[in-house]
């Protein structure tokens, strides 16, 4: 079975998707959204478990855990403000008033969910199941020495993560930074995917962090321009 991880792992999380919607109207939203990111988690460490071992002591070879928790922390306020740059860049012709839908997401979710599980369902078990599936499980298989095949499915692999967020192309755009960022660090480190998990773990750490605050100010205190900037770094 775990000869085939890649592709198990690719198609799981698409099927238990479809499987927990189907299952909406029977646990209601959160709770079928809490099982599908459960299911892929049992899944993807059952699947990948020596795997992630191996890439970590690999990754410990070549940087320290705490520099790359700092160069995660620095490409976290990059990708933050690529993403202002981009909305007062494209504003003039691109109307991003619907900007941010998944974030909404989220904070329905939140207010529906125990903290525990949503911190889970955030900040642990998404970045294991997401890097799994869209850097590990896409990438992982390629040969080191067939360079255009490997560029292929770098290009995939972060087209594929950004829509995977997305409910409009404003969101896609908003997105794509962060898509960059994560196949940036995976193939620095030798397709090492500690690194894209350490980079998603910090970031949705932080977004988490961001959006739990935000939503204890009221959007009138804050005002339009800092509401704008706190929803571009809390995703």
């Amino acid at each position: 079975m775990k000869k085939y991880a890649n592709i198990i792992m690719f198609l799981a999380f698409f099927v238990f998707m479809v499987i927990s919607g189907s299952l909406v109207p029977v646990l209601g939203e959160t709770n079928a959204i809490l099982l599908n990111s459960t299911l892929s988690f049992i899944l993807g460490v059952y699947l990948f478990h020596n795997r992630l071992k191996e890439e970590y002591q690999r990754i410990r070879h070549r940087i320290s855990i705490p520099k790359l928790l700092l160069l995660c922390v620095g490409l976290f306020f990059l990708s933050g403000l690529i993403r202002m740059l981009l909305v007062f860049g494209l504003s003039e012709f691109i109307n991003f008033d619907t900007l941010g839908q998944n974030q909404e997401e989220l904070a329905k979710i939140q207010q529906n969910m125990p903290f525990a599980f949503f911190f889970f369902l955030t900040v642990i078990s998404a970045p294991i199941v997401e890097e799994l599936v869209f850097r590990e499980s896409l990438n992982g298989w390629v040969n080191p020495d067939n360079k255009l095949l490997r560029i292929i499915m770098y290009v995939v692999s972060t087209f594929l993560f950004a829509a995977a967020h997305v409910f409009s192309l404003q969101d896609f755009i908003i997105y794509l930074p962060l898509s960059i960022i994560l196949i940036w660090i995976y193939a620095h480190f030798g397709n090492n995917v500690i690194a894209s998990l350490a980079f998603h773990f910090t970031n949705n750490a932080i977004a988490t962090l961001v959006m739990l605050l935000s939503s204890l100010l009221p959007r009138e205190l804050l005002g339009e321009p800092v509401s704008i900037i706190l929803n571009l770094f809390a995703r």
